[in-house]
């Protein structure tokens, strides 16, 4: 298992780098088994070391299994893990990557999934056309969602004076809604009037 930090402002390559080195560094305690790592943690024994999980499987395929040895070949591999967390994505490396993922149906809806699969997807498409650009600059949004939330912004224009400051206006609320409350901290509520 592993845990990673983002760090929104740093380049995409450097962090990958980071994390395949720590991953590499890590290998010392492959050994430990989970219940000995989350003794190890923070997290309290009742709860799941993971909710989510990210698994790139890279399994060797012994070419001999596909063109066959002593007249008895294999095709149409595939590998199957079944999922002990709610969501876990999964990246196969063969000839052409695959990207599966697998989820609780009890937790989420198909719908919800196919949207996060769109947003892998997108980020994939940026970290190709920019792998320089800072982390936090990528976008999760599809085409499609981003041409959306545009079209919704541009159909709810407001008439703008920048010349009226933060100030004006709350002065200009103040007036109209008296019997409102100004500011709320702590169970407390203090009105204007």
């Amino acid at each position: 298992p592993v845990r990673v930090r983002v760090d929104p402002r740093q380049p995409l390559v450097p962090w990958l780098r980071m994390i395949q080195a720590r991953q590499a560094a890590r290998s010392q305690f492959e050994y430990a088994p989970l219940p000995e790592i989350q003794r190890w943690s923070e997290v309290p024994p009742a709860t799941p070391l993971f909710e989510s999980n990210v698994v790139f499987m890279n399994y060797p395929l012994d070419h001999s299994l596909v063109e066959g040895a002593h007249g008895i070949g294999i095709d149409q591999v595939q590998l199957y893990d079944r999922a002990d967390v709610p969501v876990e994505l999964q990246v196969t490396a063969q000839s052409q990557w695959e990207i599966d993922l697998g989820y609780d149906p009890e937790r989420f809806e198909r719908e919800t999934m196919q949207r996060m699969l769109g947003h892998f997807g997108a980020l994939l498409e940026q970290f190709i056309d920019d792998p320089a650009r800072a982390i936090g600059r990528f976008s999760l949004l599809t085409a499609t969602e981003r041409e959306q939330a545009l079209r919704n912004a541009r159909g709810q224009d407001a008439p703008f004076d920048a010349s009226r400051t933060l100030v004006h206006r709350l002065e200009e609320y103040a007036v109209a809604l008296p019997e409102r409350p100004a500011v709320e901290c702590e169970g407390r509520v203090v009105s204007i009037d």
